[in-house]
């Protein structure tokens, strides 16, 4: 029992220890370039530069990057063109034009809702518009021109309880939006609330939401219910634009051309992760994680399918004849088939 547990030991020691070598992160970081027309993918990690995602110049003035779930598509939105473009998740592969906007509508923000729906904010008509998910034409209208809210832009960003929240550039403030019934509350964050200039990356947190004002330097925390101000959370910032968490929970803040880590509790800097001069980029405006598609994947289909069996014997090729065995965990139920157990590759021993 003892040499058989300790084997296991070794194996998950060694396959870590492959992993760091390779330098394989579970996660790319899209970095959009609005000026530079441009998204650039950095090693969510390290931080440093991979590659572009796209270098045939269909990108003009680069907004929100987000990943459908629903079809595993990147979606860009290329302001400066008034199209949504469409990018493989496996290998960046440019794929089509999602839909071409009226010229005059300016397109900042994308986001999917519960039910796959595909939501798209204009800056240049303060809208916010559904899309069919299929064929990117126009199927309704969330929010019109002349609520109030003024130059929606692309932290435009629905909740996980279904909610779209939308910032608002010119106003200053944010709407919330119920696609379910309709409603809306343009001033959900009423203007200037807690100083802040300039509404732009929003972030969800279940019961808050964060909030930068590009133009006040700082990132705020609002009620997800009400709208009230909690804290804010950094200042001194440089004309911040895009907000995400990283996989170990920490916040990711585009400011002054540099992603900065920060400590999501009490807005202390932990460190920079990346210099997006290497990226070529010039006037970020948003920050999106996608899985790394080079990285070791786990194969969905084995999860709750495997059960660990210890037992001490030789090995040989692919057997382990044990003279004793034990688990824990399950048991195998009446139906069980040995004929359609499917062997397949969980790791090595070396």
């Amino acid at each position: 029992m003892r040499s058989a547990t300790v084997l296991a030991l070794i194996a998950a020691a060694t396959l870590s220890d492959r992993a760091a070598a390779q330098g394989s992160c579970a996660e790319h970081l899209l970095v959009s370039g609005y000026f530079s027309n441009n998204v650039a993918i950095f090693d969510a990690c390290s931080g440093a530069f991979v590659r572009q995602l796209d270098s045939s110049g269909r990108i003009r003035g680069a907004q929100a990057v987000r990943l459908n779930p629903a079809n595993q598509l990147i979606y860009v939105v290329s302001e400066g063109t008034d199209r949504i473009l469409r990018y493989r998740a496996s290998d960046y592969e440019f794929v089509d034009v999602f839909a071409q906007l009226p010229g005059n509508f300016d397109p900042t923000g994308i986001d999917f809702g519960l039910d796959d729906e595909v939501y798209v904010a204009s800056y240049g008509t303060s809208s916010v518009v559904e899309l069919d998910p299929d064929s990117g034409t126009q199927v309704a209208v969330l929010l019109p021109a002349g609520s109030g809210l003024l130059g929606a832009d692309n932290g435009m960003m629905v909740s996980v309880s279904g909610q779209l929240f939308v910032p608002g550039y010119d106003s200053s403030s944010v709407a919330m939006i119920n696609p379910g019934s309709g409603s809306a509350n343009v001033n959900f964050i009423r203007s200037g609330t807690g100083g802040m200039v300039n509404a732009r990356g929003i972030l969800d947190e279940g019961a808050t939401i964060l909030v930068g004002g590009e133009g006040s330097g700082a990132v705020y925390r609002f009620s997800a219910s009400n709208g009230a101000l909690v804290q804010t959370l950094i200042t001194g910032l440089s004309r911040p634009t895009g907000l995400t968490r990283d996989a170990a929970g920490k916040l990711l803040v585009l400011t002054g051309n540099q992603v900065r880590r920060y400590e999501p509790d009490n807005g202390a800097l932990i460190g920079t992760l990346a210099n997006l001069n290497q990226g070529g980029i010039s006037g970020g405006t948003f920050l999106a994680l996608v899985p790394n598609p080079q990285a070791a994947s786990v194969d969905q289909s084995q999860i709750g399918s495997q059960y660990w069996v210890f037992g001490s014997g030789p090995a040989q090729a692919r057997s382990l004849s044990a003279e004793m065995v034990s688990a824990t965990g399950s048991v195998y139920g009446a139906g069980f088939d040995p004929d359609e157990v499917v062997r397949k590759r969980w790791g090595s021993i070396t």
